[in-house]
């Protein structure tokens, strides 16, 4: 028998149980007694009114969320956590950065996270009798980020009377992709992409002033929220109605010059009318063979809902979905569920999240569907998940997923007359017998043998965690992303050092030298 081999086996087992140890011992969907304590944090970020809108993650795992405070203060609010759930004390001072921004009524309402690091929030403000579009960057610490439009702080009127913008996206250019709507007459909107260059000027290789405006035949025409395809391609859903009819869900797809692509339903607009009900799109992603999954509140007249749609590359209904391309969750008298957004899991199976309301109150909620529509029955109870926060009005608004398969919802806490920010992060461990094509590293570790530093040399630079092990399967250490670790308390003998990257493990033995 090759003792050796054996006893190297043997390690390598023990670290990949321990990396996989939290995930194998919970339940998916149940909360995460690693964040903070319970699994839920509560963030006071406002005199009386703080609404968190939306959420990033960067890729030292800290989490970022985005939202607002409203009177008297009225400003853009972004919180950073460390992954544990508490304040991160380097971003600003205390972990919470708000914005004065000129005029009443700020809203941020998307975040996005450029390949530098950097923060773009997106929004609007009421000047007057005119609402503007907001668009702020920030370094990695917080500060306004001063290349960006000399202030680092970009307010825009495309609509002489309004304009909003709800979503953001970034180009694998760096160019940054908003939408939402706008007006002349307060009458009248139609839904606008505006594209502009990473130093925040309009990108005049778009259309021709970086500004599309799109009108959908309506009154009321929003865009609330967009992806970007592999080719470039711009997609957004919006929410078009007449005072007379009910809302409709429509999807537009442009080509990388802002002009409307033909070959997404004929004319680059597809029109949804589901029947007996209002519906208003909330949010939409991007599965990896670039179908389209959409989530939209419904109101059939009698309780609100929401549906899940999914559309193939050419616009038209992935019938696969379910049976018709289409999944809905009505409200049943005692109870409302509504869904704002969607997102995938690297699985591609679906989660939901929005809030739900029966006689125990409103509460956070997230849901788990399959890839072919069905309700993933193994993920919380019967595929739900509800988390109080234990005051009277609770509602998720956010969804992130972590590199480790963790779910992270953030949204608001109403009580007592204040609403504050609430975040909860959920267990989920992911297994896929599908064959990926994963990204490979290499590294190694040196001096070795070593007495006082361990370096590591890696082949790229992305974000990684490590643990040290010792002969006997003990962890001594562990770590994320340094190059230099201090090993001169260790004992003397032989430890393996694993590093986990998208959710492979990657282990080396290496010595430890006595100190002289």
């Amino acid at each position: 028998m090759n003792t050796n081999y054996t006893f190297f086996s043997k390690i390598i087992i023990f670290i990949v149980a321990l990396f996989s140890m939290n995930g194998a011992q919970a339940q998916n969907g149940s909360l995460d007694l690693t964040f903070d304590s319970d699994g839920k944090v509560t963030t006071h970020a406002a005199s009386k009114e703080a609404e968190a809108q939306s959420i990033l993650l960067q890729k030292d795992g800290k989490i970022i969320v985005a939202g607002y405070r409203g009177a008297p203060e009225n400003d853009m609010v972004l919180v950073r956590y460390n992954e544990n759930g508490s304040l991160d004390k380097s971003f600003d001072t205390d972990g919470i950065v708000t914005t004065a921004i000129s005029g009443s009524n700020v809203r941020a309402y998307s975040v996005a996270l450029q390949k530098d690091g950097k923060i773009l929030a997106a929004g609007s403000s009421s000047i007057g009798v005119t609402e503007v579009m907001i668009l702020v960057r920030y370094n990695i610490n917080g500060s306004l980020d001063t290349s960006f439009n000399h202030t680092g702080i970009l307010t825009s009127a495309i609509g002489a009377v309004f304009t909003e913008v709800y979503a953001i996206g970034i180009q694998k250019d760096g160019k940054i992709v908003v939408t939402g709507g706008v007006s002349n007459d307060a009458i009248d909107f139609n839904i606008a992409v505006i594209r502009f260059n990473s130093d925040g000027t309009l990108d005049n290789t778009f259309d021709v002033d970086g500004i599309v405006v799109t009108d959908l035949g309506s009154l009321y025409d929003f865009a609330n929220s967009l992806v970007i395809q592999d080719d470039g391609k711009i997609v957004v859903t919006a929410y078009s109605k007449t005072q007379a009819t009910r809302g409709l869900i429509v999807i537009v797809r442009y080509n990388n010059d802002g002009s409307l692509d033909n070959t997404f339903d004929q004319d680059g607009k597809l029109y949804t009318i589901i029947v007996n009900s209002s519906a208003r799109t909330n949010s939409m992603v991007l599965q990896s063979d670039q179908k389209l999954v959409l989530g939209a509140a419904t109101d059939n007249g009698n309780g609100l809902g929401y549906v899940l749609a999914r559309y193939n590359t050419d616009g038209s209904v992935d019938t696969t979905f379910d049976i018709d391309g289409y999944v809905f969750s009505s409200s049943f008298g005692s109870f409302i569920e509504l869904a704002y957004t969607v997102a995938l899991q690297s699985d591609e199976k679906i989660l939901v999240t929005g809030y739900r309301s029966d006689a125990s109150g409103q509460n956070f909620m997230i849901k788990r569907y399959h890839k072919d529509g069905s309700i993933d029955d193994s993920f919380g109870q019967q595929g739900k998940v509800i988390t109080d926060f234990g005051n009277a009005d609770d509602e998720a608004k956010a969804i992130a997923l972590q590199s480790d398969d963790k779910i992270i919802v953030a949204g608001i806490s109403f009580h007592a007359g204040v609403t504050d920010f609430a975040i909860a992060r959920y267990n989920n461990m992911i297994t896929s017998t599908k064959k990926v094509a994963v990204k490979k590293i290499q590294f190694s570790l040196f001096p070795n043998p070593t007495s006082k530093y361990l370096n590591i040399s890696l082949n790229n630079d992305d974000y990684f965690n490590f643990e040290i092990v010792n002969a006997v399967g003990e962890m001594v250490m562990k770590g994320k992303n340094t190059q230099q670790i201090d090993v001169s308390n260790l004992k003397e003998g032989p430890y393996f050092l694993s590093i986990r990257y998208e959710h492979n493990v990657y282990c080396q033995k290496w010595i430890k030298l006595g100190t002289k």
